[in-house]
């Protein structure tokens, strides 16, 4: 599959400017079903993030939102600072390790 190109950092701000997403606390007031059902939508609003319309999504696409989209990475990789993915190699080799993790599971992660 062909990785579509990741967008520039000068896309409008609205768009950059999303809201972080959050999981339902867990404990003895919530059903498992419901936790469940939460956190199912939580993974496919991220891969929505990531894959921007499309139905897969490649290393460029999921390196490209860690640094532009703060709901995917607080998801993903909480508290990792991804700004400067391209200078910071331990970041750089974290969300590397996260994207392999994540491609090893589903043929819709290339």
């Amino acid at each position: 599959a062909q990785c579509k190109a990741a967008r520039s950092a000068s896309a409008p701000a609205a768009s950059r400017r999303r809201p972080k997403l959050v999981l339902p606390p867990w404990d003895n007031d919530h059903n498992l079903d419901d936790g469940l059902q939460a956190a199912d939508r939580c993974v496919h609003e991220v891969f929505d993030r990531i894959a921007r319309g499309a139905e897969t999504f490649c290393k460029l696409d999921f390196f490209a939102a860690m640094q532009r989209d703060a709901g995917v990475r607080q998801t993903i990789l909480p508290n990792a600072d991804c700004c400067n993915l391209q200078t910071d190699e331990t970041t750089y080799d974290a969300v590397d390790v996260a994207f392999s993790m994540m491609a090893r599971k589903t043929g819709r992660v290339t």
